[in-house]
């Protein structure tokens, strides 16, 4: 006969809030502060350094030679990462306001 299998004890729940947080202001005061779009630096970094590249290009006359492919998949990319973006925050805001 096999031996039973050591139980696992259940985790302690941690302790509830004192106080439950105080309501926002209406006029915006103790808002919570918007969440930071990860997106963002990314985003701006790579259009960024495209535009540098391509701006060097053109002053050294070598725009003949940039991989105008790649340019534009990362510039598409880019573009479709800011709609995601853009749609999630928007589901989001709307599954905040649902009571």
């Amino acid at each position: 006969m096999e031996p039973d299998p050591p139980r696992r004890r259940p985790r302690a729940q941690p302790p509830a809030p004192a106080e439950p947080p105080a309501a926002p202001a209406a006029d915006g005061e103790g808002a919570p502060a918007r969440r930071r779009n990860p997106f963002g630096l990314v985003g701006w970094a790579a259009l960024v350094v495209v535009a540098a590249v391509v701006v060097i290009a053109f002053a050294t006359g070598t725009e003949d030679d940039l991989p105008w492919g790649a340019i534009i998949g990362v510039l598409v990319v880019l573009a479709f990462a800011y709609a995601v973006a853009r749609r999630r925050a928007a589901l989001r805001a709307d599954e905040d306001e649902a009571p």
